[in-house]
């Protein structure tokens, strides 16, 4: 072992300390001998879960947006023209 600590760290040899155990370098990825069983697994991602908390601004207006569009359409019953409600429509005839 090494007394600068890389290797128990990092597991890499050190450049400047010497083993008694020869460490040969891997050969070049095209002549590794892998089994076919193992070639013929395929690894997919993990699956994604909603993490825990407040979501990124982002997403929040990403999802306010779709709100604002999912949003129900005010009806006036005075004169049935959408934006407005009775209390606040421009043709109610005004009784004072």
């Amino acid at each position: 072992m090494c007394s600068c600590g890389k290797f128990q760290h990092d597991e890499i040899p050190c450049s400047h300390d010497t083993y008694g155990i020869p460490i040969e370098p891997l050969p070049c990825k095209s002549t590794w001998d892998i089994p076919s069983h193992v070639l013929k697994e395929v690894m997919l991602p993990p699956i994604a879960r909603k993490q825990p908390g407040r979501p990124p601004k982002n997403d929040r207006e990403k999802e306010f947006t779709e709100r604002k569009e999912n949003k129900r359409k005010v009806i006036s019953s005075e004169c049935g023209l959408f934006g407005h409600n009775k209390k606040t429509c421009p043709k109610k005839s005004h009784e004072n």
